[in-house]
């Protein structure tokens, strides 16, 4: 083949961290390999206020490699000529700001399509390989290798210097002192539409992907390409401080979003797990109800707890309509149909089986079995279809993070479930990272003069007792405020109770 005409062009987007090396030497290889021992290539580097932005790979004229750096307008001038050479293109970290400007020279002065592709990788880990490698003699070439001020990792994670999105600030030329909204979010997804995204471990089989698909190269080794390795070690989320982690998942939100996005749903197609259980059909006689509930056609289920009178004040104070909202240890649930009703896209939670109960244990006690909490789940299925209901209903350990599949919440509730949590700010924190603007707990939070604190409860199934200066503190730990208190009285066993509905925002 004489020229690359016809073919459409890859065009990669280099993100810092993110095997974006090792994908432009695939690219050189390849080429090399292409042409075979009488051609060799032409890397141009394109250089715009001091800062590389761009690198085409070309078909060289001569038979020796050539280097070269040429400024943006002489590129505008001389890339027509050459459009038929180019191979392949890597847009350069400083250059992903004038990606639009960059590619439209690139797709009209060759008259060829491009096919543009990414690599993303998990948050965390880039930023503690970014961290690593800025701090280590590797990086004293770079302009930016004195400017980390962070003493250690977990300063550094924790600080404004890391950013809350390169790719997203970088494609819309946002700031960086200034915080991405979610309106950026969807405005970088659409500047994203026509990327095809692979994951770190994936980059081998993207960039081969990638060549077949534009020059049908079917065999493609590359073997002698090594990746950089990552210094120092690699740490997981897990294994951060909840402080720490929750500030990083907070600062990365969006990060994570897109990671949601392009590649756990790709991934989750192929091994997808069922996100929901299904709805099945139980006879009353199978059930355990934990609220009393009737219905229009007379059917009445009784229960120890009756909010019946004061349901509607637990949630009077928020819009739901609309919403979409996260029912935290739903029960049989009542309120999760009666947000429903109120015009709400509803999920009710749930603990996935009896073993995941949090019941104090203690050597020789009865083991709970798997199908302890059946009936309960049977009761939650016979008043869905009471309720004819479209809820669906998400088994889960809360002390695990909430899948990515699940996506966003508009508000999250906790009703009557904080007291029954054997850790409840780790569940607080799993499910409001997730929460975009409200979250509603029910619950008895006595006033305590003094220090925050909660009364440890000596029920089976009972943990904390949270004061309301408790509740509070904990909530502004993972970024939210009080907006409204709303005192409800629900029954237990005929006498009222005296709880609050406590509504927090998102600050």
């Amino acid at each position: 083949m004489s020229n690359f005409s016809g073919n459409n062009i890859p065009v990669f987007y280099h993100i810092p961290k993110c095997a974006g090396s090792f994908v432009r030497a695939c690219h050189k290889l390849i080429l090399d390999d292409y042409l075979g021992v009488k051609k060799n290539t032409e890397v141009i580097l394109v250089i715009e206020n001091n800062n590389p932005i761009l690198e085409l790979v070309l078909k060289s004229s001569s038979e020796e490699k050539t280097n070269k750096e040429i400024s943006l307008s002489e590129l505008k001038e001389g890339i027509g000529s050459r459009g038929s050479d180019l191979f392949a293109v890597t847009i350069l970290p400083h250059g992903v700001a004038n990606q639009k400007e960059i590619t439209s020279i690139i797709e009209l002065a060759s008259n060829r399509r491009l096919t543009k592709y990414t690599i993303l990788r998990d948050p965390l880990d880039r930023e503690v390989s970014f961290y690593n490698y800025i701090k280590s003699s590797f990086s004293n070439h770079e302009k930016n290798a004195t400017e980390i001020k962070a003493r250690s990792l977990n300063d550094f994670l924790c600080s404004d210097e890391v950013s809350d999105s390169f790719l997203i600030k970088n494609l819309l030329n946002i700031g960086n002192e200034e915080e991405i909204e979610r309106g950026d979010y969807k405005k970088a997804c659409n500047e994203l539409g026509e990327f095809k995204f692979f994951d770190i471990s994936q980059t081998k089989k993207a960039v081969k992907n990638i060549l077949k698909q534009c020059y049908n190269l079917k065999k493609i080794s590359l073997k002698n390409i090594q990746k950089n390795e990552s210094l120092g070690d690699k740490i997981k989320i897990k294994n951060l401080s909840i402080e720490i982690s929750g500030k990083f998942k907070e600062k990365k939100f969006y990060e994570y979003a897109l990671i949601d996005k392009y590649i756990n749903k790709k991934i989750n197609r192929k091994k997808r797990k069922r996100l929901f259980a299904l709805p099945k059909i139980v006879k009353k006689e199978e059930c355990s109800f934990n609220q009393v509930v009737d219905f229009e056609d007379g059917d009445f289920n009784n229960a120890n707890w009756d909010f019946r009178d004061c349901i509607n004040d637990c949630f009077k104070k928020v819009e739901l309509k609309g919403k979409r909202v996260i029912d935290i240890g739903a029960g049989c649930g009542y309120p999760s149909f009666i947000i429903e009703g109120m015009g709400a896209e509803v999920v009710s939670h749930e603990i996935p089986d009896g073993t995941y109960w949090d019941k104090k244990t203690y050597p020789n006690c009865i083991k709970t079995r798997k199908s302890a909490n059946e009936n309960s789940i049977n009761a939650y299925w016979y008043n869905h279809n009471k309720f004819k209901s479209k809820n669906k209903l998400f088994l889960w350990d809360l002390y695990k993070g909430l899948p990515r599949d699940l996506g966003e919440f508009d508000v999250a509730v906790f009703s009557m479930v904080i007291s029954h949590m054997r850790d409840p700010m780790l569940a607080l924190m799993n499910v409001l990272y997730k929460t975009r603007e409200r979250a509603i707990i029910i619950n008895p939070f006595p006033h305590i003069q003094g220090t925050p604190f909660a009364v440890f409860s000596g029920g089976l199934m009972d943990w904390w007792h949270p004061s309301f200066q408790c509740i509070r503190e904990m909530l502004l730990c993972i970024g939210f405020k009080i907006e409204s208190v709303t005192e409800v009285k629900p029954k237990l066993n005929g006498k009222e109770q005296n709880y609050k509905s406590i509504v927090f925002k998102r600050i």
